[in-house]
């Protein structure tokens, strides 16, 4: 949940927070007991699950009530079922993918300008690493992919909207650090490539190639995809 509070009322115990990241991860949504049984503890629950899945819905509603107003947020207990009811805006993941899609679409439709502005945006409140600091489950796993591919997705669309703009120098210092990050990602790669083509560094963009060839074919035992090779035959034949 998004930081608006000097107080953190989070649930300090591991299963409890761990209930909590899941339930929040399907905010609005009717979140079956069973799931959340299987989400906490797998296929070996232990004999008071229920009563302890009980306990653990009354120390979230607790904190919920200590740090926010009930109008904007509180947990419903259904038949077999919860759901924890967020104000969109309370939430990191909710405003993100809210804002990137906006961004997405103003790429899709040629304004880069501000399609670079909105991602920038929804990039800058991405706090870190998906529930860095609570245990995924089985199906909090799902969540987190999807969102670390939505998160990758929009840097990778920022940059692009970058590049469109001529903004080529100052990509390079940061796709720099992120090829650095990311070996492996074969889309920063080409980005990489390509600002450093635009700079008039060819035989550093070939270097950046090079680097990916070495690294694919010694972790994964294969060749470049066909958008990076493409783009490095080009800059070796002068093609602009």
């Amino acid at each position: 949940m998004r930081d608006a509070y000097a107080v953190d009322f989070t649930p300090t115990a591991g299963k409890p927070r761990q209930l909590l990241a899941f339930l929040l991860l399907n905010a609005g949504e009717l979140v079956r007991v069973e799931d959340c049984i299987s989400e906490l503890w797998g296929a070996t629950p232990p004999r008071s699950v229920n009563h302890t899945l009980q306990t653990y819905a009354r120390t979230i509603r607790q904190a919920l009530t200590r740090a926010l107003p009930t109008e904007r947020a509180r947990l419903v207990t259904g038949q077999s079922c919860y759901r924890l009811v967020v104000e969109p805006d309370l939430l990191d993941a909710a405003v993100f993918e809210r804002v990137s899609r906006l961004g997405m679409a103003a790429a899709r439709a040629g304004d880069h300008h501000t399609a670079a502005a909105l991602l920038t945006r929804a990039l800058q409140d991405w706090g870190g690493e998906v529930l860095a600091d609570v245990e995924s489950g089985p199906l909090a796993k799902a969540s987190v992919v999807r969102l670390r591919e939505t998160h990758r997705a929009a840097l990778e669309q920022r940059i692009d909207s970058d590049l469109h703009l001529g903004r080529h120098w100052d990509l390079v210092p940061e796709l720099a650090r992120r090829c650095a990050k990311h070996p492996t990602y074969e889309s920063l790669r080409a980005q990489h490539m390509l600002a450093l083509h635009r700079c008039g560094q060819d035989d550093a963009a070939i270097r950046v190639f090079e680097e990916l060839k070495v690294i694919l074919a010694d972790r994964f035992g294969i060749e470049p995809g066909p958008r990076v090779m493409s783009l490095y035959r080009a800059i070796r034949s002068g093609d602009t």
